[in-house]
């Protein structure tokens, strides 16, 4: 049979648990929970925070070796890009290409 009483804090006890799970404790175990729910929603924002803030960050020296390779990738691709026109041109012509 379970008892409740009310004592003059207003606090209520069920006399059929132990003491260690007494409504009087129940606020530390429910901040804890309410801590471990908001641990994972704030731990995300700060990693998307910081990884947002990492991708910011180029120098002016990384800028211009970007700028070297693409300028170097560019000068390949341009012969292969002329190569592929003509190759275009000559089937559509009707030569058969060797």
């Amino acid at each position: 049979m379970t008892s409740w009483s009310v004592g003059q804090q207003h606090t209520i006890v069920n006399s059929n648990y132990p003491s260690s799970l007494a409504f009087e404790e129940q606020p530390m175990s429910e901040s804890l929970y309410a801590l471990a729910v908001l641990a994972c929603p704030v731990g995300m924002g700060a990693m998307m925070w910081m990884m947002m803030r990492g991708q910011h960050k180029t120098s002016d020296s990384d800028t211009g070796v970007k700028q070297a390779e693409l300028t170097a990738l560019r000068a390949q691709l341009d012969p292969l890009q002329a190569e592929r026109r003509d190759a275009q041109r000559t089937s559509s012509s009707g030569e058969k290409l060797s």
